[in-house]
């Protein structure tokens, strides 16, 4: 996959995935935030951009000259929207909350996850992307372990080549790009 978030936002699509544009970090005052400007953000380059998806994730798009009109010169970060609508589901894995623990611990007792698409996360995590299995797959946070929370229906991720609120990119694992391995059920 090229670098641009246009190129990325391409692929996407032709994956069958819906995007979204998301906040970026941006340099304010010598301190790093995020570019909705306020000084408490919960989600800090992580949150819909509201002046493009005035819905939020419902206006998550396939449409080709949507997202084009979105991410065409700019340093917006792109999300993918999770659940029927791009038919996946996602676990994040979240380090910091002991998540890498926690799988190691579920994979002992029920076996290592198969093969499917994982994207490395700026805070240091992943994303491990899993085929809907249809009916209405609920979002949470924790019910599998602490530090996994799963995205399904009504969810979405923060995708590469977003930029994280540290500085570091996301990142598509070289082991399981959608290019070389097949998405899991």
């Amino acid at each position: 996959m090229p670098d641009s978030v246009l190129d990325h936002a391409r692929a996407y699509l032709a994956l069958g995935l819906a995007v979204l544009p998301l906040h970026f970090p941006m340099e304010r005052d010598g301190r790093r935030g995020c570019s909705c400007g306020q000084d408490d953000c919960r989600q800090p380059a992580k949150h819909p951009f509201g002046r493009l998806v005035r819905n939020g994730l419902k206006d998550a798009s396939k449409d080709l000259a949507v997202v084009e009109r979105w991410f065409t010169n700019t340093r917006l970060n792109i999300g993918i929207a999770t659940g029927a609508v791009s038919r996946i589901i996602v676990l994040d894995i979240d380090p910091r909350h002991e998540g890498d623990e926690t799988l190691a611990a579920l994979e002992r007792e029920h076996g290592e996850l198969p093969s499917t698409w994982r994207f490395l996360t700026g805070g240091g995590g992943e994303h491990i992307r899993f085929r809907h299995p249809g009916g209405r797959i609920r979002n949470s946070a924790g019910k599998l372990g602490p530090g996994i929370d799963l995205r399904g229906d009504g969810g979405y991720i923060v995708a590469p080549p977003s930029m994280h609120i540290c500085g570091r990119p996301y990142a598509i694992s070289v082991d399981h790009h959608p290019d070389e391995v097949a998405l899991a059920d």
